[in-house]
């Protein structure tokens, strides 16, 4: 046992998982968390283990966070999403963003495939924007591919006689 490992061993769960999300080990992320680290803790700075993993890019643990139940939407003390983050890499953006903001994105611009995605994760058809109160049946109807999206969403359980605030 050498003195690094020593001091692996000493360190708390949570501090691990910290260190282990910045580093983007996949096998510390899990021995962090079997040793019974939070997915919600913060580094000194205040950031979540799935802020850093996707400042860096770690596709992988951060899959792992989410599998352990880290939350999309958590902005530690930073109040930035994980999925603000992600800069370019789409596919990680895709993986983080919280499911409603996904649905209500996907409903905008009549992406019927991240839309049954969504829906599929979790997404709740009944949402609505904060500013206009329209739903993403909504923002389904309003776009070019509106009777595939619209019809997806009404499957999904989406209701039909919702009204915005207009």
């Amino acid at each position: 046992l050498d003195n690094v490992d020593l001091a692996r061993r000493l360190k708390p769960p949570n501090a691990m998982l910290t260190d282990a999300a910045m580093a983007g080990t996949v096998k510390e992320v899990r021995d962090a968390l079997k040793a019974g680290a939070s997915v919600e803790t913060t580094d000194w700075e205040g950031k979540t283990p799935l802020q850093l993993a996707a400042a860096k890019g770690y596709y992988k643990v951060c899959e792992v966070l989410l599998a352990a139940g880290a939350t999309r939407d958590a902005k530690g003390k930073t109040g930035i999403k994980p999925y603000e983050l992600a800069g370019k890499n789409a596919d990680l953006a895709a993986l983080l963003k919280p499911r409603g903001d996904l649905l209500m994105d996907a409903a905008r611009t009549g992406d019927v495939k991240v839309l049954k995605e969504a829906l599929a994760t979790g997404a709740i058809t009944d949402m609505t924007d904060p500013i206009s109160g329209m739903t993403p049946l909504h923002l389904a109807a309003e776009g070019e591919r509106a009777k595939l999206c619209c019809k997806a969403l009404v499957a999904a359980g989406a209701d039909r006689e919702a009204r915005d605030h207009q």
